[in-house]
């Protein structure tokens, strides 16, 4: 999928989905997590965009739910300050959370495939 069959529309909603997560918890006074809750939103969001081909398979909503509650927990769990200025710099961590979630829903499938062929 390249970002030209991606709707403007969808980018615009992508983005405020973000903005408003990370909005709420800044409205609490907790902007740290809401800078973790905003980023592991985005990339949640934009990992199951780009495997949305496989939304037809059971493994892909349950795969999809794990990943959302890892990272709920992760966002709650958090107490630290982030104390990286420019925050744009927290951006590396986000590309590695990026990465393990895709391979995470990479192996998920491969699982489910092996499993349905022993069957």
């Amino acid at each position: 999928m390249n970002t030209s069959e991606i709707s403007t529309a969808w980018k615009l909603g992508y983005a405020l989905l973000c903005a408003a997560v990370t909005s709420g918890f800044n409205i609490f006074s907790q902007s740290d997590r809401g800078l973790v809750a905003g980023l592991s939103v985005a990339v949640i969001v934009l990992v199951a965009k780009l495997r949305w081909d496989a939304r037809d398979n059971g493994w892909f909503w349950v795969s999809l739910c794990l990943i959302a509650i890892a990272h709920l927990l992760l966002v709650f769990a958090w107490d630290l300050k982030i104390k990286i200025q420019p925050t744009i710099l927290v951006v590396p961590f986000a590309m590695l959370d990026f990465y393990i979630t895709i391979t995470a829903l990479f192996l998920a499938e491969t699982l489910a495939k092996r499993w349905t062929n022993e069957r």
